[in-house]
């Protein structure tokens, strides 16, 4: 087809060539993406300042439709697929094509979704989307909530949210500047994400307000052990304020015992914070642990739909049992909002979260969740965590793999060569070696993407599937995919 000139404004002829264009290549992209390399063949450093070249600003524009086959081109070789049956690093899901075309769809409209009165169809189907989350986590109905650009973001609102509800003091004007302010006390565990890490810092706290609990053999916090730093810290003149619970450790998808620590938040008066970014959507499933059915015994949720919901990036939301909550902690009043306030509508978005202007993050996942329905997100999800089970017991079962945790859909496992025992003196480091080797020659060989993580001090192979598209066999070659590449590295002894 020729090429339109381009012309400004751009006209709706091009527009039409290049969208055509660019769907039928992100169609075949998407169909042949089982049968693709996984990762790039190019190493890291040839993109910075090589691919991707160091030159200044173009001072002459380029033919549209070029430009999106060029970077179309680009961004199909020499990404990570996460989208590929086989890529199992991180928590990142397969993203849904409509979700694709939900975002399209968003951008082309452009709304804002910081008020009713500037953005009224968004802002009324971000409402039905917040209220299906707390739905389907179990978390409540009649909920409050804002979508985020993901967990990080949701979960440090939440702290704040928590903080601005336990404080004494005025925290909206004093902030932490009052001395009851450095004695206040958050609950958490080493499991817990990074993100709180930051929250410590953005939110005032710092790092020594973090009391850390220990975990019990599973990785899940010791409520003995937290109910005992409670009751210390008080003793010793201390503020107890907000607990933090995980729903599926990033590392191995541990999950806190919800009823435990909300009963201990009831007797001591703490906010109980959830951080369920993965595992809260575990709760559509059956058989799921009693734990992620408790979640609404939590004040506050941080839940992703970019993970188990399957949408693009970026997707995460905050919920609370109480819209009070979220305007105590984040409305601001200005003559430059306008009538934000009108009789019988809804708190327009901006006096729920941090953000002014917001995107319309919420259609994809409105549009997924009416296209897909519960029943169908609760076979894929469980499908995805019967897959972890099964690679489970296959190195259960290996001679040669040594199967260490399993939770929700992740696995982590080691490669122990025959005869080797890890007790015997220096083995448990030559492990380590030998296991690090073998997820980064998986990584950068393209034929599958696992992770790792730490258990008991020990390196291991971590497999999270979060992947409509991953199937058994899929499994099975990763299995034997360790063991080969292992079986190389320990007889060459290159660990």
């Amino acid at each position: 087809m020729a090429e339109l000139p381009d012309t400004a404004p751009f006209s709706a002829d091009l527009f039409r060539q290049c969208g055509h264009e660019l769907v039928d290549a992100i169609a075949d992209f998407l169909a042949e993406t089982p049968n693709r390399r996984l990762s790039p063949s190019v190493p890291l450093d040839r993109f910075f300042g090589g691919i991707i070249e160091d030159h200044p600003v173009p001072l002459k524009g380029e033919p549209a439709a070029s430009l999106l086959r060029e970077t179309a081109d680009l961004l199909f070789k020499h990404s990570v697929l996460t989208a590929h049956p086989k890529f199992f690093g991180f928590i990142n899901a397969s993203a849904h094509p409509l979700g694709a075309l939900a975002d399209l769809l968003a951008s082309a409209v452009n709304p804002n979704v910081a008020a009713p009165y500037i953005g009224p169809i968004a802002s009324a189907i971000e409402r039905q989307t917040v209220a299906w989350l707390g739905e389907l986590t179990g978390f409540g109905e009649n909920i409050s909530g804002i979508l985020t650009s993901g967990g990080s973001v949701a979960n440090i609102m939440g702290v704040h949210v928590a903080r601005t509800s336990k404080t004494t003091w005025d925290g909206r004007k004093q902030g932490m500047t009052r001395p009851e302010a450095q004695k206040l006390r958050v609950y958490a565990t080493d499991q817990t994400h990074s993100w709180l890490g930051k929250a410590a810092h953005v939110l005032g706290f710092g790092s020594d307000g973090i009391h850390w609990i220990p975990t019990d053999g599973e990785q899940r916090m010791s409520t003995a052990a937290l109910r005992a730093a409670v009751e210390e810290d008080r003793r010793n003149g201390l503020l107890p304020a907000i607990v933090v619970a995980t729903c599926g450790t990033t590392s191995t998808g541990a999950i806190d015992p919800m009823g435990e620590m909300s009963e201990v938040c009831r007797e001591a008066d703490l906010w109980l914070h959830v951080d369920a970014a993965y595992g809260g959507l575990a709760a559509v499933v059956k058989d799921a642990p009693e734990d992620v059915r408790l979640l609404s015994k939590a004040d506050s949720l941080a839940v992703d739909p970019h993970k188990w919901l399957y949408v693009p990036f970026e997707a995460g939301c905050l919920l609370t049992k109480t819209e009070a909550a979220l305007l105590s902690s984040f409305r601001e009043g200005s003559s430059y909002y306008g009538t934000a306030g009108d009789k019988g509508l809804p708190p327009p978005f901006r006096e729920l979260g941090l953000q002014t202007s917001r995107g319309f993050r919420a259609l994809k996942v409105w549009l997924c969740l009416r296209h897909l329905g519960k029943e169908k997100y609760t076979e894929l999800i469980g499908k995805n965590i019967e897959l972890a089970k099964h690679l489970f017991r296959l190195a259960d079962a290996s001679p040669k793999l040594e199967a260490r945790t399993c939770s929700l859909s992740i696995t982590t496992l080691r490669y122990v060569p025959e005869g080797l025992s890890q007790s015997a003196p220096g083995q448990s480091s030559y492990l380590d070696r030998l296991n690090e080797r073998i997820v980064r020659e998986l990584q950068t060989s393209g034929l599958s993407y696992p992770s790792h993580a730490q258990v008991a001090g020990d390196y291991v192979i971590r497999v999270c599937v979060v992947n409509f598209n991953t199937t058994e066999r899929d499994i099975q070659d990763f299995a034997r995919q360790v063991e080969a590449i292992g079986d190389r590295l320990h007889g060459s002894g290159v660990a």
